[in-house]
């Protein structure tokens, strides 16, 4: 079923109380992202009608949200700004208050029950419910940072698509400015004031320098070639589908893990709820034995930096950490075999390899950092936690019934989100193709 997106209004929403004109210059951290795609999230919420007019209903709606997203943007103010180049071509952000996209849009003829949210039968559905499709280039001037699209459906439910700028931030900040917001929307004030400026990662790289010597980079510089970076996939041939995992399933996968390390601490519910996805997906892409497979995450560094970063600290703070060993290690051995090297590339990422990451950082001469490169077919890369506080994004009218994405960017690409009737559960999005998604379900089922 096809339905046309009718877009009501399109607003620029500033800071309730106009920012002092500076620029938040952008950390090692924050670079290795540069030519990152922006994430997308969708959160649907339930109808909340009660005796109000539709058109009223929608418009209070629509006033609460963008009056309490510019009261929120004078604590984030440079979330309304723009990006703007030095005379090196290294982004930073300029704090223009030029604002954040607001868009008010309806599915008329369409209700929620017209999708599935597990295996949507239309790709091409969730892109119109979120702003900023196909950039290239975030560190583009012209761009906002953020994007807030609301849509509503046919039965009063509607969405909140939002768009932001990996750039400037990670999941960890994402979720937090939009718990804030939502605060914000409650009538309540902010309970944590975000900390903007970057030179707590500025001045890490440079305290002690550590040497380089056997430091094993993920990351690459030099010039980029924009049209050859990865862009999401329009190839029919492969789609998003999402999987459940339980409390009690995780739990047992817990235990089967634990069957060779009868004396360690427990396997967490990331480590072995990603170990079985890897061997699963490295089973279904039938993988010679001798090939290689990587597993690729991020883990947030806030507490492994000494002295820790704040919570509150809003930019990016995650660093790439891999698992590699060759398929036919990975699916001959136990499940505790690849939790394991989940967690030893964990525990990685400490105080030492982040500063010495970020000190590398200082040394390239081009501000053109990439981001680790996944092996197309053979590897995934994990890049969102079942930690976020999804479901907690309350505007006043409830928490979300459920989150979704539209298409990644890459083959391989996964997410983990909390479960909204599970508190222990974790779901599961995966990008791969059809032929790999009929072999996992039919010869190595994840649920």
């Amino acid at each position: 079923m096809e339905s046309e997106l009718y877009i009501k209004s399109i607003t620029m929403v500033m800071p309730a109380v106009p920012s002092q004109r500076q620029v938040v210059t952008l950390s090692g951290l924050d670079m290795v992202v540069r030519y990152a795609s922006y994430m997308q999230r969708i959160l649907f919420y339930s109808d909340t009608n009660i005796g109000e007019s539709k058109s009223h209903h929608r418009q209070n709606i629509a006033d609460i949200l963008k009056q309490s997203l510019s009261s929120v943007l004078a604590d984030f103010y440079p979330l309304a700004g723009r990006f703007a180049s030095d005379k090196n071509d290294r982004p930073f952000v300029d704090c223009n208050d030029a604002g954040v996209e607001f868009v008010e849009a309806a599915l008329e003829r369409f209700s929620l029950q017209d999708i599935s949210l597990t295996f949507p039968k239309s790709p091409d559905l969730f892109k119109k419910l979120v702003r900023m499709n196909g950039i290239s280039r975030s560190d583009s001037p012209d761009i906002p940072l953020l994007s807030v699209q609301l849509t509503w459906f046919e039965s009063g439910t509607f969405s909140l698509g939002l768009a932001y700028n990996h750039l400037f931030m990670d999941g960890h900040s994402f979720w937090y400015f939009l718990n804030s917001w939502s605060q914000s929307a409650r009538g309540e004030s902010l309970t944590v004031i975000p900390i903007l400026k970057r030179t707590l990662l500025l001045d890490a790289g440079c305290v002690h320098p550590p040497s380089l010597a056997g430091y094993r980079c993920l990351y690459s510089s030099g010039a980029i070639n924009i049209s050859k970076l990865p862009q999401p996939l329009h190839d029919q041939s492969f789609q998003n589908r999402w999987y459940k995992f339980s409390g009690r399933r995780i739990q047992k996968l817990k235990l089967l893990a634990m069957e060779s390390y009868p004396e360690r601490p427990p396997f967490s519910s990331f480590e072995v709820v990603c170990a079985h996805v890897w061997r699963s997906v490295t089973v279904a892409r039938a993988l010679n034995d001798g090939e290689q497979t990587s597993f690729l995450f991020a883990v947030d560094c806030r507490r492994r930096i000494d002295p820790a970063l704040p919570e509150s600290y809003f930019g990016n703070a995650s660093c790439a950490a891999c698992a590699t060993t060759t398929a036919g290690e990975l699916t001959r051995k136990c499940l505790s075999y690849a939790a394991n090297m989940i967690h030893e590339a964990s525990r990685a990422i400490t105080n030492e390899s982040t500063r010495t990451f970020l000190h590398w950082c200082k040394q390239q001469e081009s501000s053109h950092l990439q981001m680790p490169r996944m092996n197309k077919g053979y590897d995934l890369f994990c890049g969102s936690s079942h930690r976020f506080p999804v479901y907690e994004t309350d505007f006043g009218w409830g928490p979300p019934m459920t989150v979704r994405t539209p298409a990644l960017p890459s083959d391989g690409v996964m997410l983990l989100f909390p479960c909204s009737d599970d508190a222990k559960g974790i779901e599961v999005c995966l990008h791969l193709s059809l032929d790999t998604y009929s072999r996992l379900e039919t010869d190595f089922p994840l649920l």
